[in-house]
C-alpha cells in the first residue's frame, strides 16, 4: 500500500503511465486486490511453486501464513497433481490402446502380473495357514518375481511387510496380502512402463495437446499472441513462473486453476520420463563394458577378519561429482547462449527506452523515482546470465531478468525442459551423498561418546537375514536367548525388550509363530525408525542451511534477518516471487555463494519431501484405522 501511495504521489500523467506500462518498469502502481478469486490464485501459485510475483504478502503475518502453507501444502498439492497426472496419462494410454485395438483388431489379455497373483492366491491353502510371516512373504514374492523375470531384494520384502501390515499384528492375513500384492505388482508394472522409451513419446504427445489447448484459450482470454501464450504455458507448467506474463482477468484465472491442476501432473511425468531417459543413456555409456574403476578396488582388513569394498563407500561421492560437473557444464552453456541471444537486443532496447523517456517530459523527481527501475546492460553480462540459467533450471525464476527476443524464449523453453530433468538427477545425487556423509559423521561421533552407531539400510537387511538364519529352524527359543542374539547384532536392549513383550504370552518362551511375529515387528519398527531418521536429518539440514545463509545475506545484501530468512525459504521452495533478489553481483564470491546455497538447499529439501511421503502414508493409515473403529466409521464402511 505504501509503494502504491508513493507511486500516486508522483502525479504521473495518463500518457506517462501508459509509457511506464509499455516499457515494463518494475514499479508498484497499485495494491494487490485480495478478493476471493485473487487470493485463491495466489495460494495455488504458491503451493505449485510457480510464484509469478504479481501478488506478494507484505505483512509479517501474511508471510508467516505463507511459510506454514508452503511447508505443509507443497508436498500435498504436489502429490495430488502428480497422481492426477498419472491417471490422466493412463486414461490417455488406455484410449490410445483401445483405438489401436479397434483399428488393428488386437485381442487384449489380462496383465501377466495379475494372472500370476490369482494363480498364487488360489494355489495356497488358506484354511491350513491363514497368516503370512516374513519368511513366507519372501518365498512368495521371490516366486512371483522369478516367474516375471525380475528379482526381489530383502529390503523390498521388509518394505512390503511394513506397508501391508495395516492392523499392526506383524503378520498378514489373506485380504491384507492380496491388496498389498496387487499394489506391489501395479507399482512394478508402472516402473517398467516408465522405463520404456515409448512412454516418453506418448507423454510428449499428450503434453503437446495440452499446450495447444492452453495457447488457444489464454490467447483468447488475455489477447496474447500464440507465441506469448505457448511461452506462458511452458513457463507455468514447469513452475518457473517468471511473471513477465500472468493472468489478469477473472476468466483467465478461473481457467488457469483447471489448466494448471491437470497440466502440472502431465508436465511432471514428462520431466520424469526425460530424467529417466537421461539416466538410462548415462548408465549405458558409463557402465557397459567399462574398465576397472574404484568400484572394483578391494582392501582386506585383517584386524576385523572381513573384506571391505572401499569403492562402495565412495561410489555415491563419485556419482555426485559426475552429476555436478555435468550440471555446471549445462549451466555454463546456457549462460553463454542467453548472453549471446539477449545482450544485443538489450543494448538496442535501452537506447530506445532512453529516447522515449526523454520525450515524455518527466520531472526531476519523477526521473529520480524511476531511476532504480531502469533496465541496464548488467542484466545480460555473463555472471548474470549464469545466475539466470541456474534460476531457470531449478524452477526458481525470480523474474527480475527475462528473455525478450523470440529466439531467447524459444531456446529457454527447450533449455528449461531438458535442464529440469538433469537437475532432478543432480538433486537426487546431492541428497544421497549428503545423507551418506551425515550418517557417517554421526556414526563417528556416537562411537567417540561410546554410544551405539546408527544402522544403515544395508546393515538392517543383513541383520534381518542373520536373525532369520538363527531363528528360522527353531521350534522355540527363550526370551533370554532372543535378547542375547539381539545384543550381539547391536540392537537396543530396551527397544528389543518392548518388541519381545508385545509378542510373548508371558511364559518366557517364544514358539515358532511368536518368533516370526517378533521378526515382523522388528522389521516394521526398524524401517519406521530409519524413515524418521532420514526425514529428521534432512529437515535439520534444511533449517541449518537456511539460518546460515540468511546470516550471509543479511551481511551481503543489507537485509534484516527476517527478510533474509523469507528470501531463503521462498528460494528453497522454488517459488521465487522476485520481491527480493541478491544484488551482490560486483564480486564472484556473492554469485558463487548464492548458487551454492540454492543447489544444496534444493537437494536437501527435495530429499526431505521425498522422505516425508512414507511417514505421511503411515500416518494416514493410522488415522484411517482409528476412524474405522468409531461408530460412524463402521457404519460408513458398509457402503464403501
Amino acid at each position: 500500500q505504501a509503494a502504491a501511495e508513493e507511486f500516486e504521489a508522483q502525479n504521473f500523467t495518463a500518457a506517462q503511465i501508459d509509457l511506464i506500462n509499455r516499457l515494463g518498469y518494475n514499479v508498484s502502481r497499485a495494491a494487490s486486490d485480495w478478493d476471493v478469486i485473487s487470493s485463491a490464485y495466489f495460494v495455488l501459485t504458491t503451493l505449485t511453486t510457480i510464484g509469478y510475483g504479481d501478488m506478494i504478502p507484505m505483512t509479517a503475518v501474511g508471510r508467516g501464513v505463507t511459510f506454514l502453507c508452503t511447508f505443509l501444502g507443497i508436498p500435498v498439492i504436489g502429490s495430488l497433481m502428480v497422481v492426477a497426472g498419472r491417471y490422466i496419462i493412463q486414461t490417455f494410454l488406455g484410449l490410445y490402446t483401445w483405438l489401436s485395438g479397434v483399428i488393428w483388431e488386437h485381442q487384449f489379455t489380462e496383465s501377466r502380473y495379475f494372472v500370476l497373483i490369482r494363480r498364487m492366491m488360489n494355489r495356497r491353502d488358506w484354511t491350513k495357514c491363514q497368516r503370512l510371516y516374513l519368511k513366507d512373504l519372501y518365498v512368495m514374492l521371490d516366486e512371483l518375481a522369478l516367474e516375471t523375470g525380475v528379482s526381489v531384494t530383502w529390503l523390498e520384502v521388509c518394505q512390503f511387510m511394513k506397508a501391508a501390515d495395516r492392523d499392526g499384528s506383524c503378520d498378514l492375513d489373506q485380504k491384507e496380502f492380496k491388496l498389498a500384492l496387487e499394489a506391489w505388482a501395479r507399482n512394478r508394472a508402472i516402473a517398467k512402463q516408465l522405463a520404456s522409451p515409448q512412454i516418453l513419446t506418448h507423454v510428449a504427445v499428450l503434453l503437446t495437446i495440452w499446450l495447444i489447448i492452453g495457447m488457444l484459450c489464454f490467447g483468447a482470454l488475455e489477447k496474447w499472441t500464440k507465441f506469448e501464450s505457448i511461452y506462458f504455458c511452458v513457463i507455468t507448467l514447469t513452475s518457473i513462473g517468471f511473471g513477465d506474463f500472468a493472468p489478469t482477468t477473472t476468466g483467465s484465472m478461473l481457467f488457469w486453476f483447471i489448466y494448471v491442476y491437470i497440466g502440472f501432473g502431465i508436465m511432471a511425468w514428462f520431466l520424469l520420463s526425460i530424467s529417466l531417459a537421461i539416466r538410462r543413456t548415462a548408465t549405458r555409456a558409463i557402465h557397459d563394458d567399462t574398465p576397472y574403476t574404484l568400484f572394483h578396488d578391494y582392501k582386506a582388513t585383517h584386524n576385523r577378519g572381513r573384506i571391505r569394498i572401499w569403492g562402495e563407500k565412495f561410489y555415491s561421492l563419485l556419482k555426485f561429482f559426475r552429476a555436478t560437473i555435468f550440471i555446471i557444464t549445462y549451466a555454463i552453456i546456457g549462460a553463454f547462449c542467453f548472453s549471446s541471444l539477449e545482450k544485443s537486443y538489450a543494448s538496442e532496447a535501452l537506447e530506445v527506452r532512453k529516447a522515449l523517456v526523454a520525450s515524455a517530459n518527466f520531472t526531476d523527481s519523477q526521473l529520480q523515482y524511476l531511476e532504480p527501475h531502469l533496465p541496464t546492460l548488467d542484466e545480460w553480462k555473463y555472471a548474470e546470465s549464469l545466475a539466470f540459467a541456474v534460476s531457470t533450471i531449478t524452477t526458481v525464476g525470480y523474474g527480475n531478468v527475462t528473455p525478450q527476443t523470440n529466439g531467447g524464449r524459444c531456446f529457454l523453453m527447450v533449455y528449461a525442459v531438458m535442464g529440469i530433468g538433469l537437475v532432478t538427477i543432480f538433486f537426487s545425487e546431492v541428497a544421497e551423498t549428503a545423507h551418506t556423509g551425515i550418517l557417517s559423521a554421526m556414526r563417528i561421533i556416537l562411537r567417540v561418546f561410546g554410544r551405539k552407531p546408527l544402522v544403515t539400510e544395508k546393515e538392517f537387511v543383513s541383520q534381518v537375514q542373520v536373525m532369520l538364519e538363527h531363528l528360522d529352524d527353531l521350534e522355540e527359543v527363550t526370551v533370554e536367548e532372543a535378547e542375547s542374539l539381539a545384543l550381539k547384532m547391536g540392537q537396543n536392549a530396551n527397544s528389543w525388550s518392548k518388541m519381545v513383550a508385545a509378542v510373548d504370552d508371558g511364559n518366557g518362551v517364544l514358539d515358532s509363530q511368536e518368533i516370526m511375529m517378533l521378526m515382523g515387528r522388528f522389521v516394521i519398527v526398524r524401517l519406521r525408525t530409519l524413515e524418521v531418521l532420514r526425514f529428521s536429518l534432512n529437515a535439520v539440514m534444511v533449517c541449518v542451511i537456511s539460518l546460515a545463509f540468511a546470516g550471509w545475506f543479511t551481511i551481503s545484501e543489507d537485509w534484516n534477518y527476517g527478510t533474509a530468512l523469507w528470501f531463503c525459504w521462498i528460494t528453497a521452495t522454488t517459488i521465487g516471487y522476485g520481491d527480493y533478489v541478491p544484488q551482490d553481483t560486483e564480486t564472484e564470491t556473492g554469485q558463487l555463494l548464492s548458487v551454492t546455497f540454492l543447489m544444496f538447499q534444493l537437494g536437501f529439501l527435495a530429499n526431505c519431501i521425498h522422505s516425508a511421503i512414507p511417514l505421511a502414508r503411515s500416518l494416514g493409515h493410522r488415522v484411517g484405522s482409528a476412524l474405522a473403529q468409531t461408530c460412524w466409521g463402521r457404519h460408513l464402511a458398509k457402503y464403501i
